[in-house]
């Protein structure tokens, strides 16, 4: 090993009790191993548990201090900030316009949709929420009456109902919109609404259906 330099007087020496030499290394070990832990490892652990539950409860009061103190702030018609809580549930309560819209969406049908209108109410500039009082208060909008005058494709379809896939494909042929892959077809229903459309089609040119 090599030596340490000669000492030079400056105070920046190494120090003779930390100068430890190769020689030194396996009684030094020795005494190393010898040192035990002053405290057990249960011990540790216990004050470990100890100092976390102290910390989750000094974090849960904290909670609950803020918590009084927005409750107190809210019931105090003076004091506090009672705008900005009235502001904070406007908003909790309502939804915008955009949201409003992809609600309506993806509603699976127009019954859901009737349902979500009951729910809100536009105030001008978000769609409220309305409590369970007020949506009895609200009177129902006139639904304008869709119903329109049976045509021929809608007689076409009724007598459609009642053919099976026999019947759908004669048909089918007879009028001149057969196919082949109409035979792979896996049911009646499909065959059914496949040769409808190509009837329909048909109906709407003008053009007439044989059916024999």
């Amino acid at each position: 090993m090599k030596a340490y330099p000669a000492p030079r007087g400056d105070g920046l020496d190494i120090p003779a009790f930390l100068r430890v030499t190769m020689a030194d290394m396996p009684a030094r070990k020795k005494a190393w191993d010898k040192v035990k832990l002053t405290q057990p490892a249960p011990l540790i652990d216990e004050r470990y548990k100890e100092m976390a539950a102290k910390q989750k409860e000094a974090k849960r009061q904290a909670a609950l201090a803020r918590f009084a103190k927005l409750k107190a702030r809210k019931a105090s018609k003076n004091g506090g900030n009672p705008s900005w809580l009235a502001r904070r549930d406007y908003l909790l309560n309502s939804v915008s316009a955009a949201d409003y819209t992809r609600m309506l969406g993806e509603m699976p049908d127009a019954a859901h949709r009737k349902a979500l209108e009951a729910l809100f109410k536009f105030d001008g500039k978000r769609w409220v929420r309305l409590t369970s009082g007020q949506r009895s208060l609200v009177t129902p909008k006139a639904t304008p009456n869709r119903s329109r005058a049976a045509g021929p494709c809608d007689d076409l379809t009724a007598r459609l109902a009642g053919m099976v896939r026999s019947q759908l494909l004669a048909l089918a042929k007879v009028n001149g919109v057969y196919k082949p892959e109409y035979e792979a077809l896996p049911n009646d229903g499909l065959v059914r609404m496949t040769t409808g459309n190509r009837l329909r089609a048909m109906v709407r040119r003008g053009e007439t259906l044989k059916w024999e």
